[in-house]
C-alpha cells in the first residue's frame, strides 16, 4: 500500500513539474513589464532594491515592492487625487 502511494505521488510530481515549468515560463514571458521606478537603498547591513509600479488591475493604485537577501515586502497605496508636483 505504501509503495503504491509513493508511486502515485512520484508520478503526480513528475507530471506536474513538467506542466508548471511550461505554464510559469509562459506567464513570465507574456506579462513581464518594466517598473515605473526602480532603485537601491544603500544601508549598513542590507541594501534592498525597491520597485514602484502601477498594477494593471487597478491603475488608481501604486505598489511598492522591496526585496533583499532576507525577504521581500509589498504595499499598495491609492494614488493622490490632487495634482502633486513630481520630484526629480
Amino acid at each position: 500500500m505504501k509503495n503504491a502511494l509513493a508511486l502515485v505521488t512520484l508520478s503526480a510530481l513528475i507530471l506536474l513539474s513538467g506542466c508548471s515549468s511550461e505554464i510559469l515560463g509562459k506567464i513570465t514571458e507574456d506579462h513581464s513589464e518594466d517598473p515605473d521606478y526602480s532603485y537601491r537603498i544603500n544601508g549598513k547591513q542590507l541594501s534592498p532594491v525597491v520597485y514602484e509600479f502601477t498594477p494593471k488591475s487597478n491603475p488608481n493604485y501604486t505598489c511598492i515592492m522591496a526585496t533583499s537577501d532576507y525577504g521581500m515586502g509589498l504595499s499598495c497605496l491609492p494614488k493622490p487625487t490632487k495634482n502633486v508636483k513630481k520630484v526629480n
